[in-house]
């Protein structure tokens, strides 16, 4: 089976993650598997030498947002593939591969990553009318399931549930845990509360920066904690600015984005997941993966990652009242639980389930 995955681009983001370990795992089941992306790639990321690595190849528009109309080549670029199936990943992948002039008139799965509650209404407008043209629309977690078939006006049915799968990360031995907080500068810290994602409002690290001042009545006397915030986004500054701030039982670092984040998670005391809306929360799994306690937003698919997971904590750090989240934030991170790791959502089950679709879809065209 020929498979050509479409998405804006190839930054090292949850849902670009998740189109490279399919990449991965559909090479390793003997298909091909290949990547469009709308436009041009990050110099830093490593995603693109992880597809290509594969066997895969990966070709690149020149979308930006002073000229949108470059979009409209990705039709010609999906048909010069052959392929059976596309397979878009979130909104403005999904739409061209409905809209674009050329394309290949071969079954189209569109997968849904988020849970953006902006009011875009014109999207709304567009993905109405336009979602005839998918053969299977998909949605990373129930809660992103049913946000879209709601902002559509589909029944929930409609949108087919297969959640993210993450690779199990490699466990760190002390001396691993040692090394990184050294490089981040916090190895004399009593605890290290950590974050992991894109530094953009949705994650919501605004709010976990602001409530430091009554989270600091949890520090005991002659103790400094840790806050690690590892990644980039247009919000880096706004968020410096606020660590500025910070108590003085505080150290606050954000050492930009790390490759093999998934694993220097176990290097955390404690995962705070504070976000304000979240599709699926792939560090959510990864930390379960290594055992550790989650403190996270009480919404979006958080408590359907989280379910039945014994080291998490849901609460609200956005609320009209903050303490409840700083009471359960410094209660797990004054006693951090034993580790007992769980590795609910493997990336083996996700491949699998998405080739069954392929072949489903395929076997009714």
């Amino acid at each position: 089976m020929r498979i050509v995955h479409a998405i804006v681009g190839l930054e090292p983001f949850g849902a670009e993650t998740m189109v490279a370990t399919l990449v991965e795992g559909q090479w390793r089941r003997g298909h091909e598997a290949h990547v469009a992306t709308l436009s041009k790639l990050g110099a830093d990321s490593p995603l693109p030498a992880r597809i290509r690595s594969t066997g895969a190849e990966v070709s690149t528009g020149r979308l930006t947002k002073s000229a949108p109309w470059r979009a409209l080549d990705l039709g010609r670029r999906l048909a010069g593939f052959r392929p059976d199936v596309v397979h878009a990943h979130l909104f403005h992948a999904n739409l061209l591969t409905r809209i674009a002039p050329g394309r290949p008139r071969v079954p189209l799965v569109n997968t849904i990553h988020n849970t953006d509650r902006r009011d875009f209404g014109w999207r709304i407008l567009a993905d109405r009318l336009t979602l005839r043209r998918c053969a299977a629309v998909t949605a990373v977690s129930a809660a992103a399931a049913s946000f879209h078939a709601r902002r559509t006006g589909q029944p929930p049915e409609a949108v087919r549930v297969i959640r993210n799968g993450i690779v199990p990360p490699r466990t760190l031995a002390k001396d691993d845990i040692a090394a990184l907080r050294a490089e981040w500068g916090v190895a004399d810290c009593s605890r290290v509360i950590g974050c992991v994602g894109r530094l953009v409002p949705e994650k919501g690290f605004d709010r976990l920066l602001e409530i430091l001042p009554l989270l600091a009545t949890h520090v005991p006397r002659e103790e400094t904690w840790a806050i690690v915030i590892l990644g980039e986004g247009r919000e880096g500054a706004r968020l410096r600015q606020i660590a500025d701030g910070a108590p003085a039982c505080f150290r606050v670092l954000l050492p930009g984005y790390r490759e093999g984040a998934s694993e220097a998670v176990g290097a955390f005391d404690v995962l705070a997941v504070p976000s304000r809306s979240e599709g699926f929360g792939l560090v959510a799994a990864e930390a379960q993966a290594h055992g550790m306690g989650i403190v996270a937003q009480d919404r979006d698919a958080l408590p359907e990652v989280l379910d039945g997971y014994g080291n998490a904590v849901l609460t609200d750090f956005h609320g009209s009242d903050p303490l409840p989240a700083v009471e359960a934030l410094g209660q797990m991170a004054s006693a951090p639980p034993p580790h007992r790791p769980r590795a609910p959502y493997t990336a083996d089950e996700m491949v699998e389930e998405y080739l069954s679709l392929y072949e489903e879809i395929l076997g009714r065209a």
